[in-house]
């Protein structure tokens, strides 16, 4: 057998050299040099490679010895084996001193980028693999008590359940069992005839990146406002020919990205959801998990402000760049930023102040038509910016907002309290209406009295809460011109009208401490608000 092996290691040129004559009689000295020579090589090739200890040294082997034969030179370095399927690698996310792995495809979808710019239809589960999103039970647990914070804050049951036991109790939901972990997700509205906010776009994002991004299909007759200022649409964004996909093809499509158990990540997500006309049960809005410190749980952080207040704490957070809203990134930032507040679990973010801008004074509802040289007549020593309109759904009418720019926070102070604003009035305590709720009514009653004496820019007329033993009389707030203020306020005798035979007062309404808004009267019957930002 010995001689066999030995024979059968030899190179066809060594057979060639020296052929053995037929039926001649074996030279066994001869063999067993050379079994001598060859036995180190067959020993060295069958030696696992894994072997930690030392092998001897062997020749460099001709070119003609077997592929297993090993080289004795210096290992050149070879590729590392690949990992199973089922095995994923790990991105360390590092945030405050902690560190939380999140498990990482080994190969990225094949559609994280979608197709015809952005109008791609939704991945095929065959062909793309459904990454593993976390493997770490201490990151399950804070998605899970992110889930609990949404669901306590006092505004979710107007948001969100009402929404889908009432408006909603027909739209779809996810009934796949198996899918993503948690998704991030945001969409962008138009003002159409048939809905103030009709979806135009909507983008899906993982922890991977995009996966789904994709315009609906809106003929021009049919939109009334694109707000592309805000939203970034344009109507050819939405035609069929440029990649827009008809709305059920979209719903479709985003549903099949969700299952039963995802965890769908958003900033204001009911907004989201209530354009896609989906129900799901799972949310993380991150308006609702990030307070605002000082404030009321109505008090809200807007996602760039929020993305800016966080920086520090998440660096993966790219910055806030000005212009019209990509979804994309809005989506990855809302899933970005509740990833971290997942990840310090136990830990939560205390609450933020609002994100201030000291030189700045913010305009809004600025009529149609407003003149740009009347504007700059109450800033002469700030730089107003182009006056953007959109369709006011409140209102029926076009208003705009503008950004009044200053040299310094004390420029800025003094060019407000220098403002000529509309002045707060009391009326009441209204007591023939005690009792009476069609609010809208009373409202029209008053303002048509108060407009005697001059313009009126708004009335809003309260109902207090009655305590046991007390009697709570309604009572109103007008916002009058300076002018007829000045009439009203000058005649301090007590007042009525038809609709109300009982004398009511009218006097000055207490002015808010450290007043930060104001209304400020145009030339003609117009008015725009004044925020300080």
């Amino acid at each position: 057998l010995e001689v066999e092996a030995a024979g059968s290691q030899e190179s066809p040129e060594a057979v060639e050299a020296e052929p053995t004559p037929e039926r001649a009689t074996p030279d066994l000295g001869l063999l067993r040099e050379k079994l001598a020579e060859v036995k180190p090589k067959i020993l060295a090739a069958l030696t696992p490679k894994t072997d930690s200890h030392p092998k001897p040294e062997v020749p460099q082997p001709k070119a003609s010895m077997a592929p297993s034969s090993v080289s004795s030179a210096a290992p050149r370095s070879l590729p590392a084996t690949p990992a199973p399927k089922e095995a994923a690698r790990s991105r360390t996310l590092v945030v405050q001193n902690q560190t939380t792995k999140i498990s990482k495809p080994t190969k990225p979808p094949a559609t994280a980028e979608p197709r015809n710019g952005g109008n791609g239809a939704a991945p095929s589960a065959s062909k793309a693999k459904k990454p593993r999103v976390v493997n770490d039970s201490a990151l399950v647990a804070g998605w899970h008590a992110l889930l609990q914070r949404t669901r306590r804050h006092p505004d979710f049951p107007a948001e969100y359940t009402s929404c889908f036991n009432n408006e909603g109790k027909n739209w779809l939901k996810a009934n796949r069992a198996k899918g993503r972990f948690v998704l991030g997700i945001d969409c962008e509205m138009v003002y159409a005839k048939d809905d103030k906010d009709a979806l135009a776009r909507v983008s899906v994002v993982s922890c991977s990146g995009v996966i789904y991004d994709a315009h609906v299909q809106k003929r021009a007759e049919e939109v009334l406002d694109y707000r592309t200022r805000i939203s970034g649409v344009e109507s050819h964004h939405l035609l069929a020919e440029n990649g827009a996909l008809p709305f059920d093809q979209v719903q479709r499509e985003v549903l099949d990205l969700i299952s039963v158990e995802t965890i769908l990540v958003g900033h204001s997500l009911h907004k989201d959801l209530r354009a896609l006309k989906i129900q799901h049960a799972k949310i993380v809005d991150t308006a609702l998990i990030f307070g605002v410190e000082g404030g009321n749980h109505r008090r809200r952080h807007k996602l760039n402000s929020l993305v800016t207040l966080m920086r520090r704490q998440v660096p993966t957070l790219q910055p806030v760049r000005p212009g019209a809203h990509d979804p994309r990134q809005d989506a990855k930032w809302a899933l970005e930023l509740a990833l971290y507040e997942a990840s310090i679990h136990p830990a939560t973010t205390k609450p933020l102040k609002l994100l201030s801008f000291p030189k700045t004074i913010f305009l809004s509802e600025i009529p149609k038509g407003t003149a740009a040289k009347e504007l700059g007549a109450f800033f002469a020593h700030g730089t107003c910016a182009e006056v953007s309109f959109h369709l006011q759904s409140e209102l029926g009418s076009w208003l705009g907002t503008a950004t009044v720019t200053f040299g310094s926070q004390a420029e800025r102070d003094k060019a407000f309290n220098d403002l000529p604003r509309f002045v707060r009035v009391y009326v009441g305590p209204l007591r023939d209406w005690a009792g009476r709720t069609d609010l809208a009514k009373m409202q029209a009653q008053l303002k048509e009295h108060f407009l005697k004496f001059g313009r009126v820019r708004s009335c809003r007329v309260m109902c207090p809460r009655a305590f046991p033993g007390q009697s709570a009389l309604p009572f109103c707030l007008l916002e009058c011109h300076p002018t007829a203020a000045r009439v009203v306020l000058t005649n301090r005798q007590a007042q009525s009208f038809p609709g109300h035979r009982t004398l009511f007062k009218v006097s000055l309404a207490e002015a808010e401490a450290n007043e930060t808004r104001c209304a400020v009267p145009l030339s003609k019957n117009g008015s725009f608000l004044a925020r300080l930002g």
